[in-house]
C-alpha cells in the first residue's frame, strides 16, 4: 500500500512540475496583489503609496513539505499627483518566490511596473490606465530531490534505487533566467455615492519565454496569459456594502474562472477613521487547478487591510486532500494622500 501512495505522490508531483513549467501562480486573493493581476493598476489608488505583502500555501494537507509556497511583496506610488490636473504616472517594484516541492522548482520573479491614469470628467471620477510591467525571471531545480519512475521496485519492494535520469548529461541546465513583459489597460468609474465599478484586460508574458531543463524538451514554452476582470460595488446603506466581482483567465488550452461576492460593513468611513470588515466566498472552476470554493473575510483599520482566504478543493484530489487546498493571508499598509483632504475628490471603485 505504501508503494501505491508513493506511486500516486510521485506522478502527482511530476505531474504538477509539468504544469508550473507552462502555467502561472495565481492568488485567490487577486485585488490585493495588483500588479500582477494587471500593471494598468499600478498607482492607481487613493494614497501616497501602497505596500502590499501576501502569502499562499497549496496542497500543504498532503503534499507536507512538498506544499507549493509563494510568499510575495509589491510596492507602488503615484507620481505627480495635482500636476496633471486629473492625471497622474503609477511606478511600481513586485516581487514573487514560487517554491514547487521542497525547492525542486524555484521561480522568482522581480518586476517594475509603469502606468499612465487618465481622469475624465470634472472631478475626475472616471479614469482610464495603460500600464506596462518588464520582469526579470528566474528558474532553477534541484535535480536530486526528483524521484523518477526507474527508482521503484515493485517486485520487491525494496524502496528507491538509482535512477539513469540522474545523469548529469539529462539535464542540461539547472537554472536559467529572462525577461518577461507585461501589458494591461483599465478603467474605473465612480457613478455616484453609491454606485461603483472598475474592470480591465491584461497580457502576460508578451515574448512566451523558453522553459526548458533538458535539451530534448527544448519546445516548452511560456505561453501567454490573457486575463480580464469586473467588480462592481453597490453601497446598500451607509454602513453595507456588496460588491460583486469575477475574473477570467486563459493560456494555452487552460482557463480558469474565479466569480463571486463580498458583503463588508464600515463602521466609520474616512481615510483616518476607516474601519470595516468584510466576508466573501468565490468559486473557482478550473480544469488545471481545480474547482474550489474560496471563502474570504478581511478587516480594515485606517490604512491597513489585513486578509485571509482559504480554498476548499471541490476537484477530483478531494480524496487525498480531504477537501482542504490553499490558505492564503495578506496585508496591505496604504499611505495618506493629499487628495483625501479634498471634500469632491472621491477616487473610484475601491481604495485597495
Amino acid at each position: 500500500m505504501k508503494n501505491y501512495y508513493l506511486g500516486f505522490v510521485f506522478f502527482f508531483f511530476t505531474s504538477c512540475i509539468e504544469v508550473s513549467l507552462a502555467q502561472d501562480v495565481h492568488f485567490s486573493q487577486y485585488y490585493t496583489f495588483a500588479q500582477a493581476l494587471n500593471p494598468a493598476l499600478t498607482g492607481n489608488f487613493d494614497g501616497s503609496y501602497r505596500v502590499a505583502v501576501i502569502y499562499r500555501n497549496q496542497w500543504s494537507s498532503f503534499l507536507n513539505k512538498n506544499a507549493f509556497v509563494t510568499p510575495g511583496v509589491a510596492i507602488d506610488l503615484p507620481l505627480f499627483e495635482g500636476q496633471l490636473k486629473n492625471d497622474n504616472l503609477g511606478l511600481g517594484f513586485m516581487f514573487t518566490n514560487d517554491r514547487v516541492g521542497e525547492a525542486s522548482l524555484v521561480t522568482s520573479n522581480i518586476g517594475l511596473s509603469l502606468a499612465y491614469h487618465k481622469g475624465i470628467g470634472r472631478l475626475g471620477n472616471h479614469r482610464i490606465s495603460l500600464g506596462g510591467q518588464v520582469a526579470y525571471v528566474q528558474r532553477s531545480m534541484d535535480r536530486e530531490s526528483y524521484v523518477f519512475y526507474d527508482q521503484f521496485d515493485v517486485i520487491s519492494h525494496s524502496g528507491l534505487g538509482y535512477s539513469s535520469e540522474f545523469d548529469a548529461n539529462n539535464f542540461d541546465r539547472g537554472a536559467f533566467f529572462y525577461f518577461d513583459y507585461n501589458f494591461g489597460l483599465y478603467w474605473k468609474s465612480q457613478f455616484s455615492d453609491w454606485f461603483k465599478m472598475q474592470g480591465g484586460f491584461s497580457t502576460f508574458h508578451m515574448s512566451q519565454p523558453s522553459q526548458w531543463f533538458i535539451s530534448e524538451n527544448d519546445d516548452i514554452f511560456l505561453k501567454r496569459r490573457y486575463q480580464g476582470d469586473l467588480g462592481i460595488e453597490i453601497f446598500l446603506s451607509d454602513k453595507l456594502a456588496l460588491a460583486p466581482d469575477v475574473l477570467y483567465q486563459k493560456q494555452g488550452v487552460n482557463h480558469m474562472i474565479l466569480a463571486g461576492s463580498s458583503l463588508g460593513y464600515y463602521f466609520s468611513s474616512g481615510f483616518r477613521t476607516n474601519s470595516s470588515v468584510h466576508l466573501g466566498a468565490r468559486y473557482r472552476l478550473s480544469p488545471v487547478n481545480g474547482d474550489a470554493v474560496v471563502v474570504l473575510s478581511s478587516v480594515e483599520f485606517r490604512n491597513m487591510r489585513i486578509g485571509a482566504s482559504y480554498d476548499v478543493n471541490l476537484s477530483n484530489l478531494q480524496n487525498s486532500s480531504n477537501l482542504k487546498g490553499a490558505f492564503e493571508i495578506s496585508l496591505i499598509y496604504m499611505g495618506e494622500s493629499i487628495r483625501s483632504y479634498k471634500a469632491n475628490k472621491s477616487l473610484p471603485a475601491r481604495r485597495f
